[in-house]
């Protein structure tokens, strides 16, 4: 461990290989997907090389531990939020160093804009206002005029039509 410390990246992949199983375990049952995992589990190493100059001797495997689980428990909420549970899984578009905050948002918006792209007006609103605006669909009924059962309608709607061209464009190389 001091050798990693010390910054020798030799040591750090060697740590890597003897801990990537018990990582992976961890993270697989929070999120039930094994690319989801793996993905998890990458950016979990990542955390850990990038905050190494925290770790206070204490007990290695459970800090690894504690990162793994707050990894995979940020990505499944983030998966969710942005309704990739029910729109399937979206391509990894996070790179090294992580985008702030701000861009995030922005990224995900013209993404979900993407998808929206073709979409009826009235579907396309109703994704905006539920995902970007965080709106209830009771708040989104009101401000439209429509009835909640409508505007649930639209979210299923532009939720089919949306993983439809996800795998479309998975199949045709395009996404």
């Amino acid at each position: 461990m001091s050798q990693v410390l010390a910054g020798n990246d030799a040591a750090f992949a060697v740590l890597v290989e003897r801990y990537k199983n018990y990582v992976f375990a961890l993270i697989y049952p929070i999120l039930r997907n094994r690319d989801d995992a793996e993905d998890a589990a990458q950016e979990t190493f990542l955390k850990l090389y990038r905050s190494l100059a925290q770790y206070s001797q204490g007990s290695f495997k459970s800090w690894l531990g504690r990162i793994s689980i707050n990894t995979a428990i940020d990505m499944k909420r983030k998966r969710e939020r942005l309704g990739e549970n029910l729109l399937g899984n979206l391509p990894d578009r996070y790179s090294i160093p992580e985008p702030s905050a701000e861009e995030k948002v922005v990224e995900d918006e013209l993404f979900l804009e993407d998808l929206c792209c073709g979409l009826p007006e009235s579907f396309k609103r109703v994704v905006y206002q539920y995902y970007v605006q965080e709106k209830s669909c009771r708040e989104i009924a009101i401000e439209q005029g429509v009835a909640v059962r409508t505007v649930e309608s639209r979210l299923y709607r532009s939720r089919k039509l949306i993983k439809e061209k996800l795998r479309e464009g998975r199949q045709n190389g395009t996404l």
